[in-house]
């Protein structure tokens, strides 16, 4: 006999008034450790900072349905490598934009929260590496005025990011997902990025550790929308200056020239 099933069989032996009051104070010893269980979690996605979820208790309960559908995958390659992926993002999913070789990222990934969104890592980066990638990221925008442009992120709601221009035609996926969103950075909060690359050069990232993908990659973002690891030197900042302006190429569809 299960535990479930003895513990109900001796609750029949029991008067009403004996049996209702046992239920009674099983659940009163159950409630608590369940509350504070859930208030400790709640807690702790506060703590990851804002992002775009709702930042009270509606954005942690929307987190958690959104773990029904996310995929939990993150460090593979394995999907890029589908055919039926290939076909979706046509040719220009299967071309590189980055430039130059990129070298496996030394000591691994990073370590990265369990939340769907926000999509941060444990730990961030020091302030003065942050500093530098202001500067690359305004720099690129700056450089490439008929490409992009920094607005604010329609993913994050509380970071800048670098939007195609209005005269730079989307691709049809990107309109049914990230709109015209090439790449934001997580500035204030741990120095990540999410960038959208060319399925090409997401495998490239990912296989290399730089990055991992979106937990909701391919259910309601693009397979090639990725979080890059936040820079840990100005050497690391260029790695992530190439994928920037990769992933603009790519979404601008390749016909624009990136400085």
């Amino acid at each position: 006999m299960s535990l479930a099933a003895n513990f109900r069989a001796q609750l029949s032996k029991l008067p009403p008034l004996t049996a209702k009051t046992a239920l009674l104070s099983t659940a009163l010893l159950v409630t608590p450790p369940i509350f504070l269980r859930f208030r400790a979690n709640y807690h702790a996605y506060l703590a990851n900072g804002r992002g775009g979820l709702p930042y009270n208790v509606f954005g942690w309960a929307l987190q958690w349905v959104l773990r029904l559908v996310a995929r939990f995958d993150r460090a593979s390659t394995k999907p890029y490598d589908d055919p039926k992926r290939l076909r979706e993002y046509g040719d220009l999913g299967q071309r590189s934009f980055l430039r130059g070789r990129l070298d496996p990222r030394k000591g691994g990934r990073a370590e990265v929260l369990p939340w769907i969104a926000p999509h941060r890592q444990r730990e961030g980066n020091a302030p003065d590496i942050r500093k530098l990638q202001k500067q690359m990221f305004d720099q690129i925008a700056a450089s490439n005025p008929s490409v992009v442009q920094i607005r604010t992120s329609a993913a994050e709601k509380h970071e800048d990011a670098l939007w195609l221009s209005p005269d730079v035609p989307m691709q049809p996926w990107a309109k049914r997902t990230v709109g015209g969103e090439c790449a934001h950075v997580h500035l204030t909060v741990d120095g990540s990025a999410h960038v959208t690359l060319s399925i090409a050069d997401a495998k490239e990232v990912v296989g290399k550790n730089w990055g991992e993908r979106h937990g909701l990659s391919g259910v309601f973002i693009p397979w090639g929308y990725v979080l890059l690891y936040a820079p840990r030197d100005e050497s690391e900042v260029e790695v992530m200056e190439n994928v920037f302006k990769a992933g603009i190429g790519f979404m601008a569809g390749g016909e624009r020239d990136i400085y």
